[in-house]
């Protein structure tokens, strides 16, 4: 979820036939960070739907906006994938190990205090759009688990993110040859500890014994597998594998929301479709023969920001159309208008005055820590 996905600089191609795409040449890979955005795009419209079932009523929520939340389980693979791939040629040991984990820290706090602090200026000014208790400030502030959301509710995912973070660091001081059975040994502790805590237990337990996490190690073996494929398989096939897991993801969530939330479900139904639809696109990139538009991937680019920044203001919009309109369609229209638009004037400025310099930061850091 937390930064743009590249060929490691050993891993890319030093020079490129002219035959070879400008992107593929650079190991840029354009279709793996345009699914980041549109994870991120897809929570924005669940807040939508949530808002608007909130203050409107469920026969005004657009129609498809309520399956949004499968951004979520879409980002946990991603972001699986995205540490393994990054990390190729990282080398093991306590220095690549701290260098990750500097980077890790630099380039999620300081957006996410951002954005914290526009949550609590934004809910102190509306405090109506507080729907539910929160885990207080210094554990929202710090992402420590809690039997409450953050009071930026989106950071819950967060907390998971730093929990993967931790353990793939400790992955990494040990060779990289054992790294697939390791993230195998993690998957079957993970199976072991939510059959025998359950869900029901301690805030940090819940997090360790998560079958969510399963999302993180289902796009960690993508990678190791797309890193290792041989030859290349037909375009065809792969946008074939592209539509299944599309597909296979847009019924998973129809058939979570439709029988109730339940995290096992929710891992099963989700996380194998968005491995998928991962491994087609990360296979597409690798051959290079098909770019996705621009604007897509800078909105993958924009992700981490929008996913930050959007829910606090969506309420806000939601909450202000209904008192200036009243309940109907042109309050709705207008608070999904407003929500859909004003989130990315945020974004941006997220993006380019804090994150884009907290990852500078952490590139820095992390060189240092190397060298």
């Amino acid at each position: 979820m937390s930064h743009s996905a590249t060929l490691p600089a050993a891993a890319a191609p030093s020079s490129a036939p002219s035959s070879v795409p400008a992107h593929a040449a650079t190991g840029q890979l354009d279709l793996v960070q345009a699914l980041r955005g549109f994870a991120a795009f897809g929570v924005l419209t669940h807040h939508i739907a949530v808002s608007i079932d909130r203050w409107f009523g469920a026969g005004f929520t657009p129609p498809g906006f309520g399956l949004g939340w499968v951004g979520v389980d879409l980002f946990f693979v991603l972001s699986g994938f995205i540490m393994v791939w990054t990390t190729q040629t990282a080398g093991h040991g306590l220095q690549p190990a701290a260098a990750f984990w500097a980077r890790r820290v630099l380039r999620v706090y300081p957006p996410y205090w951002a954005a914290l602090a526009l949550a609590i200026a934004v809910t102190t000014a509306l405090p109506a759009i507080v729907g539910q208790a929160n885990a207080g400030f210094w554990a929202s502030f710090f992402l420590w688990p809690s039997e409450h959301p953050p009071i930026l509710q989106p950071g819950w995912t967060l907390i998971y993110e730093l929990w993967f973070y931790l353990g793939f660091g400790l992955l990494m001081l040990t060779p990289r040859r054992h790294l697939a059975a390791l993230l195998s040994g993690w998957a079957v502790g993970v199976m072991i500890a939510a059959a025998h805590f359950g869900q029901d237990t301690h805030p940090v337990l819940h997090v360790i014994a998560n079958p969510l996490t399963l999302n993180f190690l289902m796009g960690a073996g993508v990678a190791l597998a797309v890193a290792r494929w041989p030859g290349s398989p037909p375009v065809p096939v792969l946008l074939g594998l592209i539509a299944f897991g599309a597909l296979l993801l847009v019924a998973g969530a129809y058939y979570v929301t439709e029988t109730g939330w339940n995290e096992w479900t929710r891992m099963l139904a989700c996380g194998p479709a968005s491995a998928l639809l991962l491994a087609g696109a990360a296979l597409l990139d690798r051959q290079g023969r098909l770019a996705p538009p621009k604007a897509l991937v800078t909105l993958g680019d924009w992700s981490y920001a929008l996913y930050l920044t959007h829910q606090p203001i969506v309420y806000a919009a939601t909450l202000l159309s209904v008192q200036a309109f009243g309940v109907g369609w042109l309050g709705v229209l207008v608070a999904v208008a407003a929500g859909l638009t004003v989130p990315f004037l945020a974004t941006a400025l997220l993006h380019r005055a804090v994150e884009k310099p907290a990852q500078d930061a952490g590139r820095r850091l992390a060189k240092a820590i190397s060298a």
